[in-house]
């Protein structure tokens, strides 16, 4: 196992990836390491996800192309 970015996951799909699966080993992680990483990577994802929470909450109130073509706005409209 290996970490990976936050966002991406992988899945099983089938029952042949299921079949194929194996446990290979263990390992013991010692708490007073590793626990401290954990919550430094934890902190992380949740800054990074509550700066594009953000980001995308300042995209609301802005018009796009294709909100203009779908309403049909023309020049002139107090929504420009």
């Amino acid at each position: 196992m290996s970490l990976g970015s936050l966002g991406k996951q992988f899945m099983l799909r089938s029952r042949k990836a299921f079949k194929l699966i194996r446990f290979t080993a263990s390992e013991v992680a010692d708490g007073e390491i590793y626990y401290i990483k954990r919550r430094k990577r934890d902190n992380a994802a949740r800054d990074e996800y509550l700066k594009k929470e953000r980001r995308a909450a300042l995209l609301d109130d802005d018009i796009f192309m294709i909100d203009i073509l779908r309403q049909e706005m023309k020049p002139g409209d107090a929504r420009l």
